[in-house]
């Protein structure tokens, strides 16, 4: 039984570690136009194989860094957020469809359980 609950503890902590998690879809099939009514246009680009996220009506970018699969963490990199040294965190959660198709994302500014989770729909 002891072995048992070892096992999966172990399993537990492989999924949770970065080799364990999921990858990341190609980013062509992240890249594009999104809509999100409080934040305005934010535009996924592939620049070199690195995904950026920008937020056209603020003027702030970000880095997405693969987390699990359409699971991204954000790292900002230009604007007022960088500026101020804003480490709190955020992510970024890509939706799909019924058929696995990319149809959206959702923006958490903030650690997990805090900060405002925005939808954006796919253009």
């Amino acid at each position: 039984m002891e072995r048992h609950l070892q096992g999966q503890k172990a399993a537990e902590e492989f999924r949770r570690s970065p080799a364990g998690a999921r990858p990341a879809p190609a980013a062509s099939k992240l890249s594009g136009r999104y809509t999100c009514e409080a934040l305005g246009d934010l535009v996924v680009e592939n620049q070199g194989g690195q995904l950026y996220l920008n937020f056209t009506k603020p003027g702030q970018k970000a880095h997405l860094i693969p987390h699990d699969g359409l699971s991204f963490r954000l790292v900002f990199e230009q604007g007022w957020m960088n500026k101020i040294g804003w480490d709190e965190g955020g992510s970024v959660l890509f939706t799909t469809d019924t058929e696995g198709v990319v149809d959206g994302l959702q923006v958490r500014l903030g650690e997990p359980g805090e900060g405002a989770v925005l939808p954006a729909s796919k253009n």
